[in-house]
């Protein structure tokens, strides 16, 4: 995932990634399919001002990084409330 133009891009500020400080982790000890998460998160930016991520459905970070993302930006998610069951999909199920 982490290139060097990658990290580049973060620092000519053209992709998004938050700062240290800026990071809220909220647990989601059932976390859904990696591609539902990176979904959730394109969501939560859709329409604000941050930049792109800058990953594709070929090129996806794990799922903790996701998490980490998703709950700093949308930390409001169902994903995090203490309820939250993954849904039951096949793989390959979940379109980006």
């Amino acid at each position: 995932m982490v290139t060097e133009i990658y990290i580049n891009e973060v620092i000519n500020g053209r992709l998004y990634c938050p700062k240290f400080k800026d990071i809220r982790l909220l647990p989601c000890p059932k976390p859904p399919p990696k591609l539902l998460i990176m979904k959730e998160v394109n969501e939560a930016l859709k329409g604000n001002t941050r930049l792109p991520l800058g990953f594709d459905k070929d090129h996806l970070p794990n799922k903790s990084w996701l998490l980490a993302i998703l709950s700093t930006v949308d930390s409001n998610n169902a994903m995090f409330k203490k309820d939250y069951l993954p849904p039951n999909i096949k793989p390959g199920q979940v379109k980006q």
